[in-house]
């Protein structure tokens, strides 16, 4: 995409950005825009027939990643649809936590509950450079997840499995999990687009602490002796994990996110 070519995108569609969200937000979403253009189509001739449309769904309120199908998680390009949740910040956060605590252990066994997208598990095996394994109940999300591990050049090894209900046979040095953890109650405070867009199975539950409930009291059976659990958590349920932790002989660690919010918990097994 050459500069006369970025230069007819903005003529022709940050007006009507600007209009709906802005003059700065407008700019600024155009530009990511076509910043993710760049990446799709750096090896094939780019459709701008489908620009129109696509501005038409910015404004209507769908996410940019899933009008580009491209999000950027700590600083590589994932695939993503509406099959998946689209990768967060604060995900980034605990990827970095892991890794920092993991990157002098070698031979270290991980499982990435609730894959989504792959981002955690594919970031992890890059940046420890060893496989890694991660499950979903979705075979639409693994099938996204397969393909950004095969793009990224990450090991990762994929199952199909119902946390919930089934549990894997292998054992783990290491659980790392972003499961649904929002109460439908919470709507309100939660952004439009999201609820529209965003796939439910990955985002909502009914009892907001099931998630990490099961994958705690599971642990016995596919946890290594002095393993370690880290939680992607709700901040309004970070106490009530905790808790929950505690009472199954867990040894506890909160931690606030860039914006002050306690959304990462370390476990580590007592005895």
């Amino acid at each position: 995409m050459d500069i006369s070519f970025e230069f007819e995108l903005h003529s022709r569609y940050a007006p009507k950005l600007i209009q709906h969200f802005g003059p700065k937000e407008g700019v600024k979403l155009l530009n990511h825009y076509i910043e993710d253009l760049k990446h799709q189509y750096r090896y094939k001739p780019f459709p701008l027939d489908s620009v129109g449309p696509d501005i038409d769904r910015l404004i209507g309120g769908e996410p940019l990643a899933y009008v580009t199908g491209v999000s950027w998680f700590y600083g590589f390009p994932f695939c993503v649809d509406e099959n998946v949740l689209i990768p967060r910040s604060e995900t980034e956060e605990l990827v970095h936590w892991v890794f920092t605590d993991l990157k002098s252990k070698p031979n270290v066994n991980v499982l990435d509950i609730g894959t989504g997208s792959g981002c955690i598990a594919i970031m992890l095996s890059k940046l420890l450079k060893t496989k890694i394994d991660a499950l979903d109940i979705s075979a639409e999300a693994l099938k996204i997840a397969q393909t950004n591990a095969s793009q990224l050049g990450a090991d990762v090894q994929w199952q199909q499995i119902d946390i919930l209900a089934e549990m894997p046979h292998e054992k783990f040095d290491i659980l790392v999990s972003n499961p649904p953890y929002i109460d439908p109650s919470e709507t309100n405070v939660m952004d439009a687009s999201v609820i529209k867009y965003e796939p439910h199975i990955a985002l909502y539950e009914p009892s907001p602490i099931a998630f990490y409930k099961r994958i705690l009291e599971i642990s016995d059976k596919i946890l290594n002796p002095e393993g370690v659990v880290y939680f992607e958590l709700n901040e309004f349920k970070a106490e009530e994990v905790a808790k929950l932790g505690e009472s199954l002989n867990f040894s506890i660690e909160l931690r606030a996110d860039m914006q002050g919010k306690l959304r990462m918990m370390k476990l580590s097994k007592n005895g």
